[in-house]
């Protein structure tokens, strides 16, 4: 009888049932990030990381959030994706902010995910950190699990290929949420990007505006920019964990009043400079060239502060 293979990163089990979600704020210490003219990029990611964590820690009964830094501290990107590959996640969210060079005046928000091209590298880490088991039969009996059948490969490229799509799927509700809330919608994109080719499990990272413009640069730093971009990763978040959590869940999400979206950085003037720039990880050097979600090539455009590559 041929044997029934059963993917399942073994999360939800491994965490007494929950959904297990990793949120990331970007940079630390003194690895700032990008520099606005009055503040860092660390300190805002950290801030609307912690208010995006602490809405479903309150309103999600059936997950269990995970920080890879709650202070002001120093990770390698290798370690932040060993926080989420040891605690067994089901979705790893990576919070950061964006920047362009000088002279350059961009609004919005945008959210990427790991370009395919780089699915081999990740489809290793899928196999080492992912837990399979091989059942046979209706019976359910586990026989045992060995990686190196081709059998197995086949389901390890089915479980990377779906991580991939639910990163896709978790980035367009991201960024649906962020227009529907008032923030110019610049996308969802493809990159090489270190934090996200070392996960094991669907993951994004998305970037809340651009600190390199005045505007944006006070209302990522206002109360009311904090409490916008982290409801819409929340109400994002609710849509996913509807969909791959728990099949009864449905969290309520959170309405923002129109007075408070109206309070979002104004969009741009026509005429103004619409820079397309490199993802955080690569503002010292890009590695590729970066790639919406269609594959089609974006132009590259050198992104300041300090870089996490």
């Amino acid at each position: 009888m041929c044997a029934l293979l059963l993917v399942s990163t073994a999360a939800q089990a491994a965490s007494g049932g929950k959904f297990v979600l990793v949120i990331d704020a970007g940079h630390g210490a003194h690895d700032v990030g990008a520099m606005g003219s009055f503040s860092y990029e660390k300190d805002i990611n950290l801030r609307v990381a912690l208010a995006f964590g602490r809405l479903v820690e309150q309103r999600c009964q059936g997950v269990r959030v995970i920080y890879t830094r709650k202070t002001d501290v120093f990770l390698s990107l290798s370690e932040r994706a060993q926080v989420a590959n040891r605690e067994k996640a089901d979705l790893f969210v990576s919070v950061h902010t964006n920047s362009v060079e000088d002279g350059h005046i961009t609004f919005g928000c945008e959210t990427y995910t790991l370009t395919t091209d780089k699915a081999a590298f990740n489809l290793g880490i899928a196999k080492r950190e992912n837990r399979i088991t091989v059942y046979e039969g209706r019976g359910g009996k586990e026989v045992g699990f060995d990686p190196n059948k081709t059998e197995s490969h086949i389901m390890f490229e089915f479980l990377q290929s779906q991580n991939m799509q639910q990163s896709v799927d978790f980035a367009r509700l991201v960024q649906k949420q962020y227009a529907r809330n008032g923030r110019v919608d610049k996308g969802v994109k493809q990159a090489n990007l270190q934090v996200l080719r070392e996960i094991a499990m669907p993951g994004v990272l998305t970037e809340l505006g651009f600190i390199s413009t005045p505007e944006e640069e006070r209302f990522l730093n206002s109360d009311v920019g904090v409490k916008i971009l982290s409801t819409c990763l929340y109400n994002a978040f609710c849509d996913y964990y509807a969909a791959y959590g728990h099949p009864n869940a449905r969290p309520q999400q959170i309405a923002l009043s129109r007075e408070e979206t109206a309070r979002r950085a104004p969009k741009p003037v026509e005429g103004e400079g619409e820079a397309e720039v490199v993802p955080v990880e690569t503002k010292k050097k890009a590695e590729e060239p970066k790639q919406k979600v269609d594959q089609t090539p974006a132009p590259e455009q050198k992104k300041i502060g300090t870089g996490e590559d």
